[in-house]
């Protein structure tokens, strides 16, 4: 499993839980940590915590486009649809017609946090967890997947972009900019401020668990 950064680089000093229950906060700060998946988060009956349109499904449009598979822009179109290729040198006239290309987020584990405290409490409870060294405690909850024997991609941790007007699938074309798939969010949810911890899995029927991470302690502090 690889650690992979945003890009562009962020940086986070500290970020914020809030859980319902004393006990749920008490086992956070003894490193026994809840990860939720993407299927949970669009299943849950919670109206408050529900988000149906959760990574949505990215829809590229390919139209029809005629070029010379050797121009970078035309490349980078040809490269949308079919994946990586490698022209030979006298290729030189080359189409594209209505191609559309379809990619979906079965499933992934999530740790949803913020920078603000009041962006989480007491929306989604009143006990406070402090997060000091995200990025550490981001690299300790992954070695304890790895260790738990989750079969995962990667592991990141970035800030959520509010920038849809309502949930469900993105379409995109041409050289449009692709969608942020797991940090996009739409903008009814601004107020959540959202920091989240993503890991990609390989095995999409993985289920919200406990995670039993000791190393996690080092980096926690109760507030409330």
């Amino acid at each position: 499993m690889v650690i992979r950064a945003p890009n562009p680089p962020q940086h986070f000093d500290v970020l914020y839980r809030a859980v319902d229950k004393p006990e749920y906060a008490e086992d956070f700060a003894n490193g026994r940590v809840w990860i939720t998946t993407v299927q949970q988060c669009r299943a849950t009956e919670d109206a408050q915590r529900r988000d149906t349109g959760e990574m949505p499904t990215l829809y590229y449009f390919g139209g029809t486009v005629t070029g010379d598979p050797h121009d970078p822009a035309f490349r980078e179109i040809a490269q949308r649809q079919i994946g990586p290729f490698t022209p030979g040198p006298s290729a030189r006239h080359w189409t594209f017609s209505n191609n559309t290309v379809r990619t979906s987020v079965l499933n992934a584990f999530l740790l949803c946090t913020s920078p603000y405290p009041d962006a989480v409490s007491p929306k989604f409870g009143s006990h406070l967890i402090r997060i000091n060294q995200p990025h550490e405690f981001l690299i300790a909850l992954s070695l304890a997947l790895h260790a738990e024997r989750r079969t995962l991609q990667y592991g990141i941790v970035g800030r959520v972009k509010y920038e849809w007007e309502y949930a469900g699938p993105r379409t995109y074309q041409g050289l449009d900019p692709e969608p942020d798939q797991a940090f996009g969010k739409p903008v009814r949810y601004e107020d959540e401020r959202e920091v989240r911890m993503v890991w990609s899995m390989v095995n999409p029927r993985q289920k919200p668990f406990l995670l039993n991470c000791p190393q996690a302690r080092d980096f926690v502090t109760r507030l409330s």
